[in-house]
């Protein structure tokens, strides 16, 4: 199935797809990737179309499209933040005022990340 699926894909996004299951009238495919995935979005409605001939697609009524994380694809990472001393001393205060022996704990810790 996965052959005829990709006869319906247009050439350049082949090598990127993959079917992942047709379940309840909806075609599910892998995409490798969120490049991929979002061209593979756009095709959407031209893909459709062509598989409503296969007999073996006749009963998909729609199609979702699934981005595959590559291992390799670098996800963004956030910039580091960092603590004012301000905000330190008064965990600091927080955590000296707090009877609670395991929140106290839990805000000096915080409050160390000020002092590193």
């Amino acid at each position: 199935m996965n052959d005829r699926l990709l006869d319906c894909v247009p050439e350049g996004l082949r090598r990127h797809v993959r079917l992942a299951t047709v379940r309840d009238g909806c075609l599910v495919l892998q995409a490798e990737g969120s490049t991929w995935a979002g061209q593979l979005r756009f095709k959407t409605p031209e893909i459709l179309s062509r598989l409503r001939s296969l007999p073996e697609f006749a009963e998909v009524r729609s199609v979702r499209v699934r981005n595959v994380v590559d291992p390799r694809e670098k996800l963004p990472t956030a910039a580091p933040r960092h603590m004012s001393q301000s905000a330190g001393e008064a965990l600091d205060a927080a955590a000296a005022c707090t009877e609670d022996p395991r929140l106290r704990a839990a805000l000096a810790r915080l409050a160390r990340h000020a002092r590193d």
